[in-house]
């Protein structure tokens, strides 16, 4: 019965942030021709920009580098 119980909450925990996430995006929407670097500051913010792994070390301290990634 808990775990029935922690799915319940974790569920509506879930739609309250997609709900959030929505009335905000709709806003945002809204005022876009009033403040237009709003939208922009929004859409750069939802870029993952993250780089990547590109070298790697072994237990002796040999450097690994990829140059494909």
């Amino acid at each position: 019965m808990v775990h029935c119980h922690s799915y319940i909450v974790q569920k509506s925990s879930h739609q309250e942030v997609s709900n959030a996430k929505l009335c905000n995006e709709s806003n945002i929407i809204k005022g876009c021709k009033n403040n237009p670097k709003r939208i922009f500051s929004y859409i750069n913010s939802q870029k993952n920009s993250r780089d990547r792994i590109r070298s790697l070390k072994d237990e002796m301290g040999n450097l690994f580098i990829d140059n494909n990634m």
